[in-house]
């Protein structure tokens, strides 16, 4: 075990005085990790000296965000500049986690365009280019700087992230601002961003369109959307058709959409439909929805109906698996024969 796992394994067990011993004899060692997390310590604690000397330890001894968080303790400092300069040659050797730091560096200064820039050359990298405008575009939300943000999520559409105009648009429409919320998810679209469709749905249902809401839907499912596959089972299971329901949500899920199934059957049983139990058992076809079946299960439970409960929560244990209702019920086990054992 190592010195700094040691440290977090007395600091979870309450001994702070031998997590601290571990934390330093790691730092002696020169553990890049130990190093960053004392920096980080010393950072949280407004140690600002101290936390620049172990971050920088923390880059000489290779840790891949070392160089980010020296311009984070420099940023706090009042040192933007400096921040910039330790960032740019790690930049340059190609440091994704110095790329983030100077992009949120640049923004937080007020150099707008230098940050989309950046993250406009992230664009190799999905999984930095999407933090990159997730939170360039959430830090403008948050200041309540919208029009700037909606700047940054056409930029982002521009280079193939469509999705941010969508969060946009329900941003617009949760607001009362209809027009906008339109212009966006119409945007977003046209980007290729089918779930955008499904904010356009929601606009027409709340403008008492509702034929117009089920057109929407209706493209949002044939065109692949995740959310709209989930909406048109949700759509087909109210309507009393489980066996479509299920359809939709097992490609919801195949989308993307995790746990389409389970929260299907949730969603009809809370909400008084009749076919809860069906999509669960129509999803145990092939192969048995625990989460939706178990589920399920604690909704009988709860209104009352344990014998319903006790069905499902068998066939849940029969599929292999041991929830905390199957204690409740069982809580001696079950025989083999299925039958409930007495207490020893």
């Amino acid at each position: 075990m190592s010195l700094l796992a040691l440290s977090r394994m007395r600091e979870a067990a309450g001994d702070t005085q031998g997590a601290d011993q571990a934390l330093r004899q790691a730092v002696d060692a020169g553990d890049a990790d130990a190093l960053m997390e004392l920096s980080a310590r010393c950072h949280k604690g407004g140690n600002l000296v101290e936390a620049e000397r172990f971050a920088r330890r923390a880059e000489g001894a290779g840790h891949l965000e070392g160089a980010a968080q020296v311009a984070r303790v420099l940023i706090s400092a009042g040192d933007p500049a400096g921040a910039e300069r330790i960032l740019l040659p790690t930049v340059d050797a190609g440091n994704p986690e110095a790329l983030l730091q100077l992009i949120f560096t640049r923004n937080e200064a007020g150099d707008y365009e230098g940050a989309a820039q950046l993250a406009q050359q992230a664009s190799h990298d999905d999984n930095i280019a999407l933090t990159a405008w997730e939170e360039l575009i959430e830090w403008h939300v948050a200041c309540a700087k919208l029009e700037q943000a909606e700047q940054f999520a056409a930029q982002a559409a521009d280079f193939g992230y469509p999705r941010f105009l969508t969060q946009l648009a329900q941003a617009r429409r949760r607001a009362g601002d209809v027009e906008r919320a339109e212009q966006l998810a119409q945007q977003a679209e046209d980007s290729g961003c089918p779930d955008a469709l499904l904010v356009l749905a929601l606009i027409r249902w709340a403008t008492g369109d509702p034929k117009g809401a089920d057109v929407f839907v209706q493209r949002a499912v044939e065109a692949g959307s995740p959310q709209g596959l989930f909406e048109g089972a949700l759509a087909a299971g109210e309507a009393g058709d489980p066996e479509q329901a299920v359809r939709l949500a097992h490609r919801a899920a195949d989308a993307g959409y995790a746990g389409a199934v389970a929260q299907l059957a949730r969603h009809l049983e809370e909400a008084g439909y009749q076919g809860g139990e069906l999509v669960a058992q129509e999803a145990g076809k092939a192969e048995p929805d625990l989460a939706a079946l178990l589920g399920l299960a604690d909704i009988r439970e709860r209104a009352g109906d344990h014998a319903a409960a006790e069905r499902l929560a068998r066939q849940a244990v029969d599929a292999g698996t041991i929830a905390p209702l199957a204690y409740r019920l069982w809580p001696h086990g079950l025989d083999a024969d299925g039958t409930p054992l007495p207490p020893w």
